[in-house]
């Protein structure tokens, strides 16, 4: 469900209309309840690349996996399952550098890498 939204809440269209004065050009703040962000058009490039890394990870491990199911291996031990969310959830932290490095950004990362970091240890004592 978030996004879904994102483009609008990022002002998407605001940021490719040809009215810019170039990469830092404001776009306004967005408020979710006590969080402000300012957004900029670089957040636009970057929101596009974190989403692109992300999916296209997802996408071409999702392949493979269809590959591997249909010629017969229908099992995954949990310590693939886990290592693969762990690197998933990795990629999608690293990439949160692309967006910024404000102190939400850096919370974000350290969230996702949290994260990481749990499936890792799933995977390791699995």
């Amino acid at each position: 469900m978030w996004h879904i939204g994102v483009p609008r809440w990022f002002a998407f269209r605001e940021a490719v209309e040809p009215t810019g004065s170039g990469p830092l050009r404001a776009l306004g703040l967005y408020r979710l309840g006590p969080v402000a962000y300012e957004r900029r058009l670089a957040d636009v490039v970057g929101l596009g690349w974190v989403m692109s890394n992300a999916a296209s990870m997802v996408l071409v491990t999702v392949g493979l996996l269809d590959v591997v199911w249909a010629v017969g291996d229908r099992t995954i031990p949990i310590v693939l399952g886990a290592a693969w969310i762990a690197l998933w959830w990795a990629v999608r932290a690293a990439s949160q550098l692309l967006v910024g490095r404000r102190v939400l950004d850096m919370q974000l990362l350290a969230l996702f890498a949290a994260i990481a970091l749990l499936h890792l240890l799933v995977a390791l004592l699995a």
